[in-house]
């Protein structure tokens, strides 16, 4: 473990920043409070921006604790200020009470995601968060900072600018949420807006405005680089990033094929995806576990062109997304077409394709993304890579003998039912239709005939703990989500239907 934390790409940068950090720790004990405050809370703010930019070298487990601590963190200097400037001096009972405020909002967002079962994304949090510190800084500018009538005038002015700069912020923070989860990508350059107000003006701006800056004009450049600094940590690194390995190449004149049941409409090449309109979209990609960048064509335009339909006609059908492994990704038009659904064809993060999946496979010539926060979940918004073709498919046409009937047709097994053909079909085959990535589940023998319905559950949940597998793990699916597989399964025991089976042993069933 020792040999791991020193290898670690936090390790020395990490000892440098605390080094540094007692230094102005130290530096502060012996200033005015101002210049204390800014040469700590600027350092302190820089390694915010380390620790929580695109390329943080913080462990994956350790990210979420580190974000939150910072939140606070970058939430307690406004507090800290505002507890400063409304009395005569800050004693220890004060800068304790003002923490307790920077809580406030985390608390209630916290609490608000427990209430929502898990139903709030990431950008849904953020802006609740947004909402939640604007709501209080209105009501600390309107309600608690016009009682402050004993305070030198100086300081209610810098209270009310403070606090007018802290609503501007937030609020850039709250509207670009709102265009974002409406699906307006360009709102990103207003959160960038609002992320240098948090990060590289707001240390500047309170030292400037600050009634007992000793030489604040003078000093401003000095205080103004040490914040601008942390800026730029939020971009960049401070760990050197090997090389993105190329993955091994593919055909670059590969072509898609569009079919509607068993009919070829058409077949469109890449020098013909090329001519559709083209987006560079930039999105979290769970495989990688990082953001990507791709040169695209949206779902629809390539429907349209390869189907000769608009895609508003198509929303009700059902489509199979067949990969050239034999995965075959089943997806219903309502949600392929439900917005920020892209097929990839470059790879704009190394000259070829960088390496997808525990195989290493090169995921071109065509890769099925979603840009959408709310769409990074595998068992929901399936990524076929090495995409061939896209088909128009009726379910019970495509996939005859998968659905439960009959006797076996429960309530449990129908359940089970909807949630294989979302998050299992596309890999396995039941009676031999469906995904040939992973084992055929029914027959010759149905999986329940020799495997423990309790090894197959946890399995499902966390193949890794078996074995080493290409199979992802469902962390998703509930303790009713998996009876309710292992009800299908066992369902369609009786339901065997194996049409190459020879008919001396019996034939299919």
């Amino acid at each position: 473990m020792l040999q791991q934390v020193y290898d670690g790409a936090w390790h020395l940068p990490g000892v440098a920043f605390l080094s540094v950090t007692l230094l102005f720790i130290a530096l502060a004990r012996r200033s005015s409070f101002m210049v204390g405050f800014s040469a700590l809370f600027g350092w302190l703010i820089a390694i915010d921006a380390w620790a929580n930019g695109a390329n943080n070298p913080v462990p994956e487990g350790a990210r979420l604790a580190v974000a939150i601590f910072f939140v606070v963190l970058g939430d307690w200097r406004y507090f800290l200020l505002l507890e400063r400037y409304s009395s005569e001096g800050l004693t220890v009972r004060r800068a304790f009470r003002s923490l307790a405020f920077a809580v406030i909002v985390p608390i209630v967002t916290l609490a608000a995601i427990g209430l929502s079962q898990g139903k709030m994304d990431m950008r849904s949090i953020f802006f609740f968060y947004e909402v939640a510190f604007f709501v209080l800084a209105v009501v600390i500018f309107a309600v608690i900072l016009p009682r402050f009538r004993t305070i030198p005038e100086a300081r209610r002015t810098f209270l009310n600018e403070l606090t007018l700069f802290v609503l501007a912020q937030y609020a850039l923070w709250a509207v670009a949420d709102i265009l974002l989860i409406s699906g307006h990508s360009w709102a990103m350059a207003i959160r960038l807006t609002a992320n240098i107000f948090y990060y590289a003006l707001f240390i500047p701006f309170a030292w400037w405005r600050s009634p007992e800056s000793p030489g604040r004009r003078t000093a401003l450049p000095a205080m103004a680089g040490l914040t601008a600094a942390a800026l730029a940590l939020s971009f960049v690194t401070v760990k050197t990033n090997p090389a993105k390995p190329a993955a091994e190449p593919v055909a670059a004149d590969g072509s898609l094929d569009f079919r509607d049941g068993d009919k070829l409409v058409s077949t469109i090449s890449m020098p013909a995806i090329r001519e559709l309109p083209v987006e560079d979209v930039t999105a979290f990609d769970p495989y990688y576990q990082h953001n990507k960048h791709w040169k695209t064509v949206s779902i629809e335009n390539l429907l349209r062109k390869g189907l000769g339909r608009e895609p508003d006609s198509l929303a009700s059908e059902d489509f199979v997304l067949r990969a050239m492994d034999g995965f075959a990704a089943y997806m219903p038009g309502k949600l392929l077409l439900e917005g920020g659904a892209y097929v990839a064809f470059a790879d704009l993060d190394v000259p070829e394709w960088e390496p997808i999946g525990p195989r290493k496979d090169n995921p071109g010539p065509f890769y099925l993304v979603w840009s959408k926060p709310e769409q990074q979940k595998l068992e929901t918004h399936a990524r076929p890579w090495q995409l061939a073709s896209i088909e128009l498919v009726t379910f019970d046409s495509q996939f005859p003998h998968v659905r439960p009937t009959g006797s076996n047709a429960t309530e449990s097994a129908g359940r089970g039912f909807q949630i294989f053909r979302i998050q299992c079909l596309a890999c396995h085959a039941i009676n031999r239709e469906g995904g040939q990535v992973g084992p055929e589940l029914n027959v010759p023998r149905n999986i329940l005939e020799y495997r423990d319905p309790v090894i197959v559950r946890d399995f499902i949940k966390n193949p890794l703990a078996f074995r080493y597998t290409v199979m992802p793990s469902h962390p998703d699916l509930t303790r009713g989500d998996l009876d309710d597989l292992i009800a299908y399964l066992g369902a369609m025991k009786n339901q065997k239907h194996d049409r190459s089976a020879p008919a001396a042993s019996g034939g299919s069933r």
